[in-house]
């Protein structure tokens, strides 16, 4: 079946690897500062506040909605499905936001703007909430390491993409090419590097260095691989979450308004 075709242990550290480049090229709603005075003067607009509503949807995509959906689909069927869905959603928000800049009334537009950063941000959050998930269950034995390396990705492309942009907007103003740019590029990552190469081991499978370990280390709490249907159980999954909710709406106030200051 091609949802358990991949890539295998022998070369698993394709897994992070190929996490942190497609987190380089996808993850780019940390540039929407860069875009709010170009909003601003482009719909004449005498404040920023209803630009700003952008990054409310994008980070409740991101960081609240789409991870515990990408959760319950991998669980599921793997990693797959997710990262087609995320090229759905991450090219249809660049597209609907490429189309916002042809309109002129932004009292039309503004929704283009809220419904194309919520679909960028509900794709992010299942490519963040699939790769992260898979690449734990890959390294067991070095979980910190594969993880740290995946998820670097989305602060390298933040710091590459912000000089670029900056750079093409002063050649050639700002326009739906950029947007454009960003749906072809998220997507054909999703595609062509993930979607084909990527899925989950088996549920009882552990890497070479960990398959001499005793029955008593391998049924330690530690190793158990919850499913999100346990997780919801158990009351520590509720308590990280709520602490995971409150950083992510920390980080996003900070981070989308920062430059506004």
């Amino acid at each position: 079946m091609w949802l358990k075709k991949g890539v295998t242990e022998e070369k698993r550290w394709f897994y992070p690897i190929s996490a942190f480049t497609v987190g380089v090229i996808v993850t780019v709603t940390a540039l929407w500062t860069l875009f709010y005075p170009h909003i601003q003067m482009h719909f004449g607009l005498d404040t920023a506040a209803t630009i700003v509503l952008g990054a409310t949807f994008s980070g409740i995509g991101s960081m609240i909605l789409a991870p515990p959906i990408a959760g319950i689909i991998l669980d599921k069927y793997g990693p797959k499905i997710n990262f087609i869905l995320a090229a759905l959603f991450l090219a249809g928000g660049h597209v609907l936001i490429s189309r916002m800049l042809k309109l002129t009334d932004w009292s039309v537009a503004m929704y283009y703007w809220y419904i194309g950063s919520f679909l960028i941000g509900f794709g992010t959050g299942f490519f963040a909430g699939t790769h992260t998930a898979t690449v734990g269950k890959w390294f067991p034995d070095k979980t910190g390491t594969a993880m740290g390396l995946a998820v670097a990705g989305a602060g390298t492309g933040t710091i590459i993409y912000s000089p670029l942009v900056a750079a093409y907007i002063r050649a050639n103003g700002f326009n739906g090419t950029i947007f454009l740019f960003f749906a072809v590029i998220s997507a054909a990552a999703m595609l062509f590097i993930m979607t084909p190469f990527w899925r989950t081991p088996e549920h009882d499978w552990l890497p070479k260095t960990m398959q001499g370990q005793t029955t008593v280390a391998k049924a330690a709490p530690v190793s158990k691989d919850f499913t999100f249907e346990e997780a919801i159980r158990d009351k520590r999954f509720w308590v990280m979450g709520v602490c995971f909710v409150c950083a992510a709406f920390s980080l996003m106030f900070f981070t989308q308004n920062v430059t506004l200051i």
